[in-house]
């Protein structure tokens, strides 16, 4: 099982890494790569719920894999606020309590949509969510190109 997590954490981390890659601009990468972990995992449901939601309640290994799967992710949001703060295009932030912040977001709202018996799609959180995330380094929702 922890190797299959492995392999479904490692399969969601490279979409999102290949996302980023199709844009220049700071605020599209980080956009395209939430949007695709969105995507992935919505279409994924099976997927996301075991290793998102029953994982964590399999004792003290699978505890760590899913600390393991967070930090991965934290550490590609991190290097994009790291580079946004370095070209001056985000305020100076402490960027790995920012990325580990957004990253519990991410979590909390799966956790949230894997537990509804009937789910609208996973999608719908995305726009408010992006917003909210996107305020908290102090950018414009509304603003284009950054």
């Amino acid at each position: 099982f922890l190797a299959l997590a492995d392999a479904a954490a490692n399969m969601l981390i490279g979409k999102m890494e290949q996302a980023m890659h199709t844009h220049e601009a700071r605020r599209q990468k980080m956009r395209l790569a939430i949007e695709t972990a969105f995507q992935l995992l919505e279409r994924h449901r099976a997927m996301a719920r075991l290793v998102f939601l029953k994982m964590g309640s399999l004792g003290p290994p699978f505890d760590a894999k899913l600390m393991e799967i967070h930090r991965k992710i934290a550490r590609l949001i991190q290097a994009e606020l790291d580079q946004a703060r370095a070209e001056g295009g985000i305020a100076a932030a402490d960027t790995e309590l920012v990325a580990l912040m957004w990253v519990g977001a991410l979590h909390v709202v799966l956790i949230w949509w894997l537990h509804q018996a009937r789910p609208k799609p996973l999608m719908n959180a995305f726009p408010e969510l992006y917003k909210t995330l996107i305020r908290s380094i102090g950018l414009d929702p509304q603003a284009e190109n950054s």
